[in-house]
């Protein structure tokens, strides 16, 4: 067994075992808070920084200061907010009996979530050394776990784009 196999194969188990744990609502939660922070921030940002300012005048040396203040409080409000939601849906989900079904797809969903990640980075690596042994050493289910695992980022982004099909070279 290779060091890429060890790798994928603590990335797959790692990951299962992390989302069962947590389940899909946290874990979409997580994501979510902190994508709709982003997006408030980047929307709400200036006037949360100018309402602070008007808010606790003399504090600020500089309008910009405010600004960076304003957007972080702004972002952990909503991450929290967030968070209290998905906490709330965990405790329904469970007290309707439906925890072990938040479990199990938190497993899946934590399983493609690393995957892809793994494939962004495993794609990267190729970008700037095609030639190292990394790619040709796998003997995961016959060599075919590596090359498997590097299609999951080109295929989804490609679904993304709305191309039909990514190049991607053979790389066994």
């Amino acid at each position: 067994m290779s060091a890429i196999d060890i790798i994928l194969t603590c990335v797959l188990f790692g990951s299962i075992a992390y989302g069962v744990w947590k389940g899909l609502i946290r874990q979409v939660a997580s994501l979510g808070g902190f994508v709709l922070g982003l997006i408030a921030c980047r929307i709400f940002g200036s006037q949360a920084g100018t309402m602070l300012a008007e808010m606790l005048p003399g504090t600020f040396e500089s309008a910009t200061s405010a600004a960076i203040v304003g957007n972080i409080l702004l972002f952990i409000l909503v991450w929290l907010t967030v968070s209290v939601v998905a906490s709330m849906l965990h405790r329904i989900t469970h007290a309707l009996m439906f925890g072990w079904l938040d479990h199990l797809l938190g497993g899946v969903f934590a399983m493609f979530k690393w995957l892809l990640v793994l494939s962004i980075l495993l794609n990267l690596l190729y970008l700037a050394s095609p030639g190292s042994s990394i790619f040709t050493t796998s003997t995961l289910m016959d060599g075919d776990m590596l090359p498997w695992v590097m299609r999951i980022a080109p295929k989804m982004f490609g679904i993304v784009i709305g191309t039909e099909s990514v190049a991607m070279p053979d790389l066994i």
